[in-house]
């Protein structure tokens, strides 16, 4: 009986082990692989790219019209915000989410990571926007028009081309295309070809060196370098590290990790992730990260952020 319980120790605390070194190598490539520190972020991290097209629309805006090659003249920037077709649905964090004066919409995508995907995602961002509009009531000849844009650091498509654009043709007749009002972009800033602008290839030379070339590429470094200035953005962006690795940490144990415990009740399960989810939350309003951000960082819906700090921390 006592073999037994030694080997069942043996098993129990081996296992826990073996977690916590997994939990330590998928950290550690934090700094590496995955999130940087804050002083390394640079224009093509997420966080950077979205903070400072959000709080600079006129560099949102250039950058837009010169991806489009046509002027654009933005009216309205969204914060970066988790969104939902339904309850249950599969959530999607746009990056650069804006409209302009003709009301047409404009995803704008910073991808550094080389998926396979990368299609499918963009028909169902497509898809995801065309729903919400809808849920407010218009009627479809009411849809905007709408482009998805994927700033890229490799080749999404396989073909070398600096640009690809796409839209509906008729299969039968390829000068026909289907009026639907939508377009998808992809950039390859890895593009060997030279047929493209020179504003283009400054952006792309950017992106590749980090040197700015011309007046838009100057601008976006100096606000990289200001960025790194801004305290409220180093806090935020440490909540959203901090909260990277307590998604590892839940995904290797699979449950609530501050429960201290490896396995439980599916019941238990959920009370615990909970119960962090609204600690985290209140830790992160008290340290004065606004509730925008919050959200913003957790991809937790605005309304059910404020409802969670309407109630008492729990203990």
């Amino acid at each position: 009986m006592e073999q037994a319980i030694n080997d069942y120790c043996d098993q129990y605390y081996g296992s826990l082990m073996v977690r916590e070194k997994e939990i330590d190598e998928r950290i550690s490539r934090i700094g590496s692989g995955g999130m940087k520190d804050y002083d390394e972020l640079d224009f093509t991290d997420d966080f950077l790219f979205c903070k400072i097209l959000e709080e600079n629309p006129d560099v949102c805006e250039e950058l837009a019209s010169l991806i489009l090659g046509q002027e654009i003249h933005l009216v309205n920037i969204h914060k970066q915000e988790s969104v939902k077709v339904s309850q249950d649905g599969k959530g999607v964090k746009m990056d650069v989410f804006a409209d302009d004066d003709r009301e047409r919409i404009f995803d704008i995508e910073m991808q550094t990571t080389k998926k396979k995907n990368i299609a499918k995602r963009s028909r169902y961002y497509q898809g995801i926007i065309d729903t919400n509009q809808l849920e407010v009531g218009l009627d479809y000849d009411q849809l905007s028009d709408c482009y998805i844009i994927f700033i890229c650091t490799f080749d999404p498509v396989g073909y070398d081309l600096p640009k690809y654009t796409f839209r509906n043709i008729c299969m039968e007749d390829r000068n026909i295309i289907l009026d639907e009002g939508t377009a998808k972009v992809f950039l390859n800033t890895q593009s060997s070809k030279i047929e493209m602008s020179l504003e283009l290839a400054a952006l792309f030379e950017y992106i590749k060196t980090k040197e700015a070339t011309d007046q838009l590429t100057q601008k976006i470094d100096d606000l990289v370098h200001r960025a790194r200035e801004k305290e409220q953005w180093r806090k935020e962006y440490m909540w959203h590290r901090d909260a990277y690795e307590t998604d590892i940490k839940r995904e290797v144990y699979g449950v609530g990790h501050a429960d201290g415990k490896a396995e439980g009740k599916v019941e238990g399960q959920k009370e615990g992730r909970e119960r962090e989810r609204a600690l985290l939350i209140h830790n992160m309003s008290s340290s004065g990260v606004s509730v925008e951000a919050i959200s913003q960082m957790t991809s937790i819906p605005l309304e059910e952020v404020r409802e969670i700090l309407s109630k008492t921390m729990p203990d």
